[in-house]
């Protein structure tokens, strides 16, 4: 069934997780950027929403990238609860493999995903001096030449 882009928001916004998982296997549904983002905000600590995510080839990179974050973050969480490592440990690894995964986000990313994507970096505080000469290391230059 086709569902149009506000019935879509306005699951995305107040819909349960099963909703949102219905939502996003369904291949009728018209979803906004924004949508996706808030599914993600709301959802994205659960493994069946990411996973359900990560598969589809039109998904934002914008939004891979916020999943990405999510999962390095709920891992994080889960590590230092366990105590596997320190907080700060679990930091530094969370932001070296967030940005290992942002490049290589970046390097399939084209156009106004890839300006959508740097958007998400510079709003998100990931757009790092670090993160940049990354993409330049990585000879991903339309990354650095975004982000210029």
């Amino acid at each position: 069934i086709a569902l149009p882009v506000s019935v879509c928001a306005a699951i995305a916004e107040v819909g349960c997780a099963a909703a949102a998982l219905e939502l996003i296997e369904n291949p009728h549904a018209e979803l906004a950027p924004f949508s996706w983002d808030r599914i993600v905000e709301r959802h994205g600590h659960l493994a069946a929403i990411r996973e359900a995510m990560l598969v589809l080839d039109d998904l934002p990179s914008a939004t891979r990238a916020a999943l990405v974050a999510k999962l390095s973050e709920t891992l994080a969480q889960f590590v230092v609860a366990r105590n596997w490592l320190s907080a700060d440990r679990a930091d530094r690894i969370t932001i070296e493999a967030r940005d290992r995964s942002t490049i290589n986000i970046a390097a399939r990313s084209r156009g106004e995903d890839m300006q959508g994507l740097v958007h998400h970096l510079r709003v998100t505080g990931q757009l790092t001096a670090g993160l940049i000469l990354r993409a330049l290391l990585s000879s991903n230059l339309d990354l650095f030449d975004a982000a210029l």
